[in-house]
C-alpha cells in the first residue's frame, strides 16, 4: 500500500511537471513568434545632392556613408550627422555597387561615352575613406553594369557580360580573371564559399572566390532571374516562368519545388529564412529546407528591386507608389512606411547594421531612424 501511494505520488510529480513545462514551452513560442510593434521613423537628417543618388553604401565601424550621384562623382557623408565628409569627381559613370572595407572605397565606371564609339574597358577603382583620393585604378573588361563584393584579400569584380576578375585590394593587382564569356541573367551572388552565376543561356555557375575554379554547373529550361545561397549546400533559383525551386549543391538533385503566380523577381535573406518576392505582386516568407511558406502580403504593385532584409524586417518598394513599406518579417505584417513626393522621388535605399535607413531621393540623402536619432 505505502509502495502504491509513493507510485501515486511520484506520478502526480511528472504529470504536475509536464503540465508546467508544456505552459512555459508554450509561453516561450508564443513570445518567440510574436510579431513586432509597429513603429514610426524619425528623419533624422538630409544632405541635399546636385544630382540623385544612384548607389549607397555605409560603414558602421567609422560611422561613414558613401554615395555616388549619376555625374561620376562619389562621396561620403557623417552618418550621424550627414555632414559631408569629401567629395570627389571622377567623370563618366558609376556602374557598381559600392564597397567598403576599414580604409578604402571601391567602385567601378565607365568613361562618358562619344558618339558612335564604344568605351574599351571599365575602371574599377579604389579611393581613400578619409579623402577621396585614388589609390589605384585598374581597367577591367568593359561592361554597362558591374557587380563588386570584398573579401579579406580580394575586390570580386562581376561584369554583366560573364567575366569575373579578382583584384588584390591593396596595389590593384589582378590575381585571377576567368569569363563564361555569356550575358548574366541575375545579379550574381556572393558567399565566403561561392560566386553564385545564372546566365541568360539557362546555365548556373558556382565559382571559387579564391581562385575562379568552377565547382557547379546546371542549366535550367528557362534562365534563373534570381539566385540565392542559403548554406554551403544548397541553391536556390526562381526564373520568369515562376518556378521556384532548390537544389542540392553537391548531387545536383532537386529537392522542392514552388510555383509562383507570376515572374521570380528576387530571393534574399537572412537568418533561417529567405524572402521571395513575385511579378504576382505578393512577397513569400519561406523555409530554405523544404519550400514551406511561412506566411505571403500581397502588395499593391510589383516589388521594385531586392528587398533589403534586416534580421527583422525587410524594406519593400513597390512599382507607382510613393512610399518605402517596412514589413515585419515574423508575422508579415506592415510595421511602417515612408511616404515621398511622387513615385520617382526615390532612386535608392540602404539599411545600416544599426538599423537605420538611408534613403537616396530626387533632392538629396535622408536617414531615418526606428528608435532614436542619436546614432553614437
Amino acid at each position: 500500500m505505502k509502495w502504491q501511494n509513493l507510485t501515486d505520488r511520484i506520478r502526480g510529480s511528472v504529470i504536475t511537471f509536464l503540465l508546467i513545462s508544456g505552459l512555459i514551452s508554450a509561453n516561450a513560442a508564443g513570445a518567440q513568434n510574436k510579431s513586432a510593434e509597429p513603429f514610426v521613423l524619425k528623419k533624422c537628417w538630409v544632405s541635399e545632392v546636385k544630382t540623385p543618388a544612384q548607389h549607397l553604401n555605409a560603414s558602421d565601424n567609422d560611422k561613414v556613408l558613401v554615395f555616388s550621384e549619376g555625374s561620376g562623382k562619389v562621396g561620403a557623408l557623417d552618418l550621424i550627422s550627414g555632414h559631408s565628409i569629401w567629395q570627389s569627381e571622377f567623370g563618366g559613370e558609376v556602374v557598381s555597387n559600392i564597397v567598403t572595407d576599414q580604409t578604402s572605397v571601391f567602385f567601378a565606371a565607365n568613361p562618358t561615352s562619344k558618339e558612335g564609339v564604344k568605351a574599351d574597358s571599365t575602371t574599377l577603382r579604389s579611393v581613400s575613406k578619409q579623402t577621396g583620393i585614388t589609390v589605384w585604378s585598374v581597367a577591367v573588361p568593359y561592361s554597362e553594369k558591374s557587380y563588386l563584393e570584398a573579401d579579406t584579400n580580394y575586390i570580386l569584380a562581376v561584369t554583366g557580360n560573364g567575366a569575373v576578375i579578382a583584384v588584390d585590394k591593396k596595389d590593384g593587382t589582378v590575381k585571377w580573371q576567368t569569363s563564361l564569356d555569356k550575358k548574366l541573367a541575375a545579379a550574381p551572388h556572393f558567399t565566403e564559399k561561392y560566386i553564385g552565376l545564372a546566365l541568360e543561356s539557362g546555365e548556373i555557375y558556382l565559382i571559387s572566390p579564391q581562385n575562379g575554379e568552377r565547382f557547379f554547373q546546371m542549366t535550367s529550361p528557362f534562365p534563373a532571374i534570381s539566385i540565392f545561397i542559403p548554406d554551403v549546400n544548397t541553391l536556390i533559383a526562381g526564373d520568369r516562368k515562376g518556378n521556384l525551386w532548390a537544389t542540392d549543391i553537391l548531387t545536383k538533385q532537386t529537392r522542392w519545388k514552388f510555383k509562383n503566380g507570376a515572374q521570380v523577381s528576387s530571393i534574399t535573406g537572412s537568418g533561417e529564412n529567405i524572402l521571395v518576392s513575385s511579378y504576382d505582386n505578393f512577397v513569400y516568407q519561406m523555409s530554405p529546407a523544404n519550400g514551406n511558406v511561412l506566411w505571403k502580403r500581397r502588395l499593391p504593385g510589383r516589388v521594385i528591386e531586392m528587398p533589403l532584409v534586416t534580421r527583422d524586417f525587410a524594406v519593400v518598394r513597390v512599382l507607382g507608389e510613393p512610399e518605402v513599406s517596412f514589413i515585419d518579417l515574423k508575422s508579415g505584417k506592415i510595421l511602417g512606411k515612408i511616404v515621398s513626393e511622387g513615385e520617382d522621388d526615390i532612386t535608392t535605399a540602404l539599411v545600416t547594421g544599426s538599423g537605420s535607413v538611408v534613403l537616396g531621393r530626387s533632392d538629396g540623402i535622408y536617414l531615418y531612424s526606428v528608435n532614436t536619432c542619436d546614432l553614437k
